[in-house]
């Protein structure tokens, strides 16, 4: 007599003891869309100025850490201080994650989840291919939680909610907002069928963490010893835009105001 299985219940049994292929079907489409996340992740921008890294060394290891502990890390940090980096950081190839979904706002502010697979070329939509995933070590990426509004936040929240109900085994869940926007993110998260996160307070780097980061750059150096200054300049998207514009001369002369 003939038979049949359902595919996404025996990848969900097999899944926290089987490190499995992807079922060809959705091969393709995986393929696809993590080509789209990885330019997503490498289209973070990650020097200031020209060619300037700032480590943030402890930053990276600690929210490894918490990724490594807890199933959902929301990270909330100032807008500027650098927490997209860190975490582009983190998903580098040789990092922890075999599989990344990282899409933007933009990218999924669409009216359904049918749409979006249209935009990507999918044969499927994306919770049916989190369904059917079969590696360990995935995460989903949602940066810049208060940039997702109507119909990108929907979509969003639907893929939260996929992986969610497969109990994130083999899944990771990373999203980033600034501090007021936390309390949204939690409800919003909640709605999801998410109950228990890790919190990461993120702080912009330190006057100190710049000025060594930069010692060919005197001008740089001297302003920040200003100390009506700081504040402005460990914001990194402020700190990028003085370097790249090339008007540190002009604001380390005492005699010209800002």
């Amino acid at each position: 007599t003939g038979g049949c299985f359902d595919l996404s219940k025996l990848v969900r049994t097999l899944r926290p003891d089987f490190e499995l292929w992807d079922y060809p079907d959705f091969d393709a489409d995986w393929k696809r869309i993590e080509a789209v996340s990885s330019e997503n992740v490498n289209g973070v921008r990650g020097v200031i100025g020209k060619d300037i890294h700032l480590a943030r060394t402890d930053e990276v290891d600690a929210i490894s850490t918490e990724a490594a502990g807890h199933k959902i890390v929301v990270i909330a940090g100032e807008s500027g201080s650098g927490k997209s980096a860190v975490v582009s950081r983190l998903l580098e190839t040789g990092g922890p994650f075999k599989r990344v979904l990282w899409l933007s706002a933009e990218q999924m502010s669409k009216a359904s989840q049918t749409e979006v697979a249209h935009a990507f070329n999918l044969r499927h939509i994306i919770p049916e291919l989190i369904d059917n995933s079969t590696l360990r070590g995935c995460v989903l990426v949602v940066d810049g939680f208060e940039r997702f509004e109507g119909d990108a936040r929907r979509r969003a929240l639907e893929l939260i909610r996929a992986v969610s109900d497969e109990r994130f085994i083999g899944w990771k869940l990373i999203v980033t907002c600034q501090p007021q926007s936390f309390e949204s993110a939690q409800d919003a998260l909640i709605e999801a069928g998410v109950t228990e996160l890790s919190k990461v307070d993120f702080s912009k780097p330190s006057a100190q963490e710049i000025y060594d980061a930069m010692p060919n750059l005197p001008e740089i150096r001297t302003l920040l010893f200003r100390t009506e200054l700081q504040p402005i300049l460990r914001n990194l998207v402020v700190l990028d835009w003085v370097l790249r514009a090339d008007i540190a001369r002009r604001l380390s002369d005492p005699s010209q105001g800002w």
